[in-house]
């Protein structure tokens, strides 16, 4: 499911250009957490659709069951 070409050619253009590290983890199909079977990239992905995961993980803003609707942007949408 997951892309290999579109892995390798992040891996080449990365130690190319930005020497990054990355940490590969939360790409393995065998993540306890899942975390690329639950974001928006799944779909693509599962219609063969090449995707790149990028995910700096969970930290104070990453959602949860109880997040509560305090940064809406929701006036600003309103007509």
């Amino acid at each position: 499911m997951m892309s290999t070409e579109l892995g390798e050619l992040t891996q080449t253009v990365n130690k190319s250009f930005l020497n990054l590290t990355l940490d590969l983890r939360y790409d393995d199909p065998g993540d306890p957490n899942r975390f690329f079977f639950r974001s928006d990239h799944y779909n693509y992905a599962r219609k063969g659709i090449p995707i790149i995961f990028f995910f700096d993980g969970v930290h104070e803003d990453y959602h949860q069951l109880g997040d509560q609707q305090t940064r809406s942007i929701m006036k600003r949408c309103k007509r």
